[in-house]
């Protein structure tokens, strides 16, 4: 008997091996070359291109896959079998087997190898598969009336993504008994019932289906199925939930430890619990492959599910960063499985870390404000859309997360009303960016057709001049104007390089171009499989104007600026050599994620974890030009996607890649997908050097740096900046930096004078306090008025109580800069054994000033009426001796 996850995953991958199928590794959570997919949903992701493929390089496969899926993260923890991440056992057939076999296949492998009691399987079809209706009866021993025919909704899988293979499917179920749902049929299951299980789904792709939605048959039919390994898991260890395997065992045995409370089945504890468990590995696997949290895409999935689970561990009493550590647990147990987890061990602690840490900065306010605006709500009310904006905005509250808090207190959300909110910002963006003026001029002019035929060739890898033909032109009138040419040496900006610069002629006529773009043409494909471009030449007439354009009868030269094009050709190369020596130096988990290649500097986004150190910079400037003074020859070719790939060949996640591809080889270094225009050699670069190093982002780095002259000429900006310096300091360049140092010293030790005197009165003050606090059987409290000058000293002074009373609680108020601020500090124990919250007691000492407030459990903060600060804190005394004596009572 097969028991373990482990254990099953081999025994599912020996099984179809046994019977011709390639073992494939599981791809990435983030699909290589298919923008319609922001992550890996099911196991056929990665096997898209083979179905209807003419010659296949194999045609079976098995697999288990890493997925990754948030549609239904709202009944994470509250099912036993909903999880955002979750690994999917599955065999596929590229037009080699069909229906019957993969029937009697996944029969014989739940029957004898996994020995399930057929008399507890069900299994539904498409309403319209007669066909496999019947396979299930004549070739199964599944007991009659066990199959249910149902819709589209229920049976029709796929496309995975908006395009790709689909077709009908059927499912097999196990039944939990009537104790899981006594009123439930099978297909109830499919909705709210959890008495049926489905644990298998066998999909029969018959069609393609395209862009705009059209089914066609494919030529040859496969097969794609997927089992969720959690619910196997669940079936075969005869456990009552997927939380309750091997699988998630470990994790939530870590997160009981953190917590120090033990998980009683059905309440809300173990609701958090089991969320924090399924986020954590959701976490720790999109790290691995190199998605952080971030703003929008993928990133902003991540760091939803980062805050969810943060959250809840906040309401379990976690009042410092946590994730991290059980993030650990997942990778210890998971490394010896996707050894990527290991590698990425360091980097996904310190990414889940500083999210958690940046969240926690906000968390608090963010808390006050919410409680705040639903303390002025009724029951069944709704936050307005500028409510929802201004916890988005302001505090970082994703919209999700917000909609999920409010409907914990029976209240909706306006999400009409925050999409108009966003709308108005963007605008407000929109308002402010300075557009290019030939852009902004020419776009809406109507355009002259000047001779017919195909446009756009591009010939700029060979040659930065030619005679070409204009195919068509617009003009605002005020000088501008947008050129399309048959041909052209014009690279249009992509992939990160921006567009060509240079010059349009003919006898009369001269327009200076002054950018290059490209418009995809719609139902197009280029040479390579990806959608054709138009390049479109915009610029200004220097001579002549539309009219001399005509006469020209369509006859031009085209030039491009040739230093522009070197010295953007110089930081194009440079960036490849980049990305590799990040990788090397660094570590296998940095991934590119945006770049700006211009003619007088190169920008290049990457994941990474830390600030970099002066030496990594050092080491990773040194690596590059090192690889510069080889001169290694830079090899170009055209290739099969596959084969470029199978070469090592780095894609960029998100770029959607033709059937053949091209690629930028620097031998022994560097191997990318790449269309832009590159040195015939490394050392054409002259000289690398990094100008800026800086954070864009919870784990998103970013590296300026120049090329060729311009790091020259940076070179020379800094001997000029550094003579200034000596000049102003009264010191040769020698002794700049001995002198700077001896200037911070001096600053650094008059600042701690200032911060030793302001902590000093601050530390009488507690002691003071604490010297005046009520006992209550070991548990001291204390309620004081406390001289201030800032909610940060306030803070100060609450972290000091919490530290000093080491079992009570505090409640200190100040008038700062004229308006009331009231703190709640409550000790560890007594929020974990549930004795007292500083959030509940905040509520209460504030309205008994007027006002309001809200926080977390062991800090709280509110505010109210100046004139009303003794009645608080009179309250807040009543309050804790109540409290504290009913508890020791207990």
């Amino acid at each position: 008997m097969h028991e373990t996850a482990a254990e099953l995953r081999r025994s599912f991958v020996q099984f179809f091996r046994d019977r011709g199928h390639r073992e494939v590794p599981s791809s990435p959570l983030i699909p290589v070359g298919d923008p319609t997919l922001l992550f890996t949903t099911a196991g056929m992701v990665q096997f898209k291109p083979l179905y209807g493929a003419p010659d296949p390089e194999y045609t079976r496969a098995v697999s288990v896959q890493k997925c990754l899926r948030a549609t239904d993260i709202d009944q994470v923890g509250r099912t036993i079998r909903h999880h955002t991440f979750l690994e999917m056992l599955g065999n596929f057939s590229f037009g080699d087997y069909f229906k019957a076999q993969a029937i009697a296949w996944a029969w014989e492998y739940v029957r004898q190898v996994l020995k399930l009691d057929h008399e507890r399987i069900w299994v539904s079809v498409h309403e319209s598969d007669d066909e496999a209706a019947r396979l299930w009866e004549k070739e199964t021993d599944l007991l009659p009336g066990r199959i249910v025919g149902l819709g589209n909704k229920d049976n029709f899988w796929g496309p995975a993504g908006s395009t790709g293979a689909c077709g009908p499917s059927s499912e097999l179920y196990w039944d939990l008994g009537p104790a899981a749902d006594p009123g439930g049929g099978l297909e109830g299951a499919l909705g709210d019932s959890d008495r049926y299980l489905e644990f298998w789904n066998l999909v029969f792709p018959q069609f393609n289906q395209d862009a705009a939605g059209i089914r066609t048959p494919l030529a040859r039919p496969g097969i794609d199925t997927g089992m969720g390994l959690e619910r196997l898991c669940m079936i075969v260890q005869e456990v009552e939930s997927t939380y309750e395997t091997d699988l998630f065992r470990p994790i939530i045995t870590r997160i009981l430890e953190l917590t120090g409370l033990p998980e009683v089945p059905g309440d809300d504890r173990q609701m958090a619990i089991r969320i924090i468990a399924d986020h954590s590995r959701a976490l720790a696997f999109a790290m691995a492959d190199g998605v952080v949290p971030g703003n929008e895409g993928r990133g902003y999935v991540v760091r939803r599910i980062l805050r969810r689970a943060a959250r809840r561990g906040r309401a379990l009493g976690l009042s410092t960063p946590f994730l991290h550590r059980v993030t650990e647990t997942v990778v210890a147990a998971y490394r010896d499985t996707y050894p990527e987890l290991k590698r990425m061990e360091e980097a996904i602690a310190r990414v889940t870390l500083a999210e958690e840490e940046r969240f926690a900065r906000t968390l608090d306010a963010g808390m006050e404000r919410f409680a705040a605006i639903v303390a002025e709500k009724s029951s069944g009310g709704e936050l307005t859309g500028a409510e929802v904006f201004q916890l988005y905005d302001t505090f970082g509250f994703p919209i999700d997360l917000t909609e999920e808090m409010a409907a914990e207190h029976g209240l909706r959300i306006d999400r009409p009303g925050f999409e108009a909110a966003m709308e108005e910002q963007r605008e407000r963006a929109r308002r402010t960016h300075r557009f290019r003026a030939a852009t902004a001029a020419a776009e809406g002019a109507a355009w002259t057709v000047v001779s017919e035929g195909s446009d756009s060739e591009f010939r700029g890898y060979e040659t930065l001049v030619l005679e070409a033909k204009v195919r068509r032109y617009r003009s605002a009138g005020d000088g501008t104007v947008e050129v399309v040419l048959d041909e052209t040496p014009f690279y249009a900006e992509a992939g990160g390089q921006v567009g060509d610069q240079g010059l349009i002629e003919a006898e009369g006529l001269a327009i200076r171009v002054t950018d290059t773009v490209a418009a995809a043409r719609t139902g197009e494909e280029g040479e390579t499989g990806t959608a054709a471009r138009t390049h479109i030449h915009r610029g200004r007439f220097l001579r002549g104007g539309p009219r001399e354009l005509e006469l020209a009868g369509g006859q031009v030269t085209a030039r491009v600026d040739p230093e522009r094009r070197a010295a953007t050709v110089r930081n194009h190369t440079a960036t490849h050599l980049l990305h590799a020596a990040l990788k090397e130096i660094l570590g296998p988990h940095v991934q590119q994620s945006g770049s700006l290649v211009a003619p007088d500097r190169l920008r290049f986004d990457f994941t990474h974890f830390a600030a970099l150190t002066p030496e990594q910079v050092a080491a990773i400037e040194d690596r590059v030009n090192r690889e510069i003074l080889r001169n290694t020859p830079v090899e170009v070719r055209q290739e099969p996607y596959d084969q470029a790939r199978a070469r090592g060949a780095v894609a960029l996640f998100g770029e959607k890649y033709g059937r053949e591809v091209r690629t930028i080889d620097v031998p022994g270094f560097s191997l990318e997908l790449c269309g832009g225009t590159h040195c015939r050699g490394t050392g054409d670069i002259g000289l690398f050097k990094i100008v800026s190093e800086s954070a864009i982002g919870a784990g998103m780095r970013r590296l300026e740096a120049v090329t060729g002259l311009g790091s020259l000429a940076h070179l020379s900006q800094l001997e000029v900046r550094l003579d200034e310096m000596g000049k102003l300091l009264g010191v040769g360049e020698g002794q700049v930096v001995e002198r700077l140092r001896a200037l911070l010293k001096e600053n650094t030790e008059l600042r701690h004078k200032l911060k030793s005197t302001a902590g000093g009165g601050l530390d009488r003050q507690v002691e003071d306090a604490l010297a005046a606090a009520e006992d209550s059987d070991g548990r001291r409290f204390v309620a004081t008025r406390i001289e201030v000058d800032s909610v940060e000293l306030l803070r100060r002074a609450g972290d000091l109580v919490r530290d000093r009373l080491r079992s009570g609680a505090g409640i200190l108020a100040a008038v700062i800069g004229g308006k009331v601020s009231i703190l709640a500090v409550v000790t560890d124990d007594l929020v974990q054994r549930g004795e007292l919250r500083a959030d509940e007691l905040i509520r209460e000492v504030a309205a008994a000033a007027g006002g309001s407030g809200g926080g977390k459990p062991h800090q709280a903060m509110g505010g109210g009426d100046p004139g009303r600060i003794e009645a608080a804190l009179d309250r807040g005394r009543a309050m804790l001796r109540e409290r504290l004596k009913a508890a020791t009572r207990s």
